[in-house]
């Protein structure tokens, strides 16, 4: 699991990074509602959740990752 992770809510980065061959799905996600891709920007890897909306939603997100080491979440 990245230290750094982002919530993209309408999924467009995801498309975009997936597009350019950028992603790849993290081993280690449990969460069956959502892929977690992971990619690296100037030498640091981040991951990535598209379409996650909602308050709620977003929220139990963040809790999956932080049990996993998440250290920053960017939404």
């Amino acid at each position: 699991m990245p230290e750094i992770c982002i919530l993209d809510p309408d999924g467009d980065i995801v498309r975009t990074l997936h597009r350019a061959s950028r992603t790849r799905l993290s081993p280690g996600w449990a969460c069956y509602h959502t892929d977690l891709f992971e990619f690296e920007h100037a030498g640091e890897r981040f991951g990535i959740i598209g379409c996650a909306v909602g308050a709620s939603f977003a929220g139990a997100r963040r809790r999956t990752a932080v049990r996993f080491g998440l250290q920053v979440l960017v939404s």
